[in-house]
């Protein structure tokens, strides 16, 4: 996946994994609810929380972003 399409996908998730919101964001709540669904940035389907928990993805976005302009 490119780094616009990963940047769009994160940006409009609102349902995660631990593995991508451990990937492209930083936990910041003490607990948070976890049920059984379908992960907005990897599609798969297993235990998933909201997109809020792991800060909206801000820092994997950030960094993506910083090497789109490296790259360009």
């Amino acid at each position: 996946m490119s780094n616009k399409k990963l940047i769009r996908t994160l940006e409009k998730a609102t349902v995660t994994c631990g593995v991508c919101g451990d990937k492209y964001g930083v936990y910041s709540v003490g607990s948070s609810s976890v049920w059984n669904g379908v992960c907005h940035i990897c599609g798969k389907e297993g235990p998933v929380t909201e997109a809020r928990d792991y800060g909206y993805f801000i820092t994997g976005i950030r960094k993506l972003k910083l090497e789109e302009m490296v790259n360009d």
